[in-house]
């Protein structure tokens, strides 16, 4: 009976550590997501930038929306399956949100800037359509998200998310 005893208790302390080891892997998993997020829509800037106002300028744009859209659809489902956090891996995360944020921002400033060109070749539906992508994306990531975040203030991720959610506003009404 004894021998049972200990099986049973090293069962349950592998269980532990396995549960606790996916957790961790998790968390790495949906910050090393939102990095990737922060490159790929540094990617949609960088095209931004070159976009002189000819149909052919708009293409690379479309093909770096084109990533992040499925890239949005990886790190909702990552959410969905991401344990409660501790506090450690709650501060890395919103670091990593707060960074999109900012790289976010000042993707949609730039878009913003370019609302006469685009509006001259006719393709604002495009926009439209990715700033709803944007902001369905955001919305369900922080509903989903905010409660797994275990030891952090929810003001900070409050914060982060109207950062998003300003600078998405302002470009949803200047290209509608």
């Amino acid at each position: 009976m004894h021998i049972f005893s200990i099986l049973t208790a090293a069962l349950a302390t592998v269980a532990s550590v396995t549960a606790s080891t996916i957790g961790r892997r998790d968390a790495y998993t949906l910050i090393s997501d939102f990095k990737t997020l922060a490159d790929r829509t540094g990617d949609m800037s960088t095209a931004l930038d070159e976009f002189t106002g000819s149909p052919p300028s708009i293409q690379p744009l479309e093909a770096a929306t084109s990533s992040i859209i499925t890239l949005f659809q990886q790190i909702t489902a990552n959410i969905d399956a991401l344990p409660m956090l501790d506090p450690s891996q709650s501060r890395q995360i919103l670091s990593a949100l707060q960074n999109e944020a900012a790289i976010a921002q000042g993707f949609f400033n730039k878009l913003v800037a370019k609302h006469t060109l685009v509006a001259a070749i006719h393709q604002e539906s495009i926009i439209v359509s990715v700033i709803h992508q944007f902001q369905d994306y955001s919305t369900r990531a922080f509903a989903v998200l905010t409660p797994k975040m275990n030891g952090l203030d929810s003001t900070l991720m409050g914060m982060a998310q109207a950062t998003l959610e300003e600078a998405l506003e302002r470009a949803l009404t200047t290209y509608m």
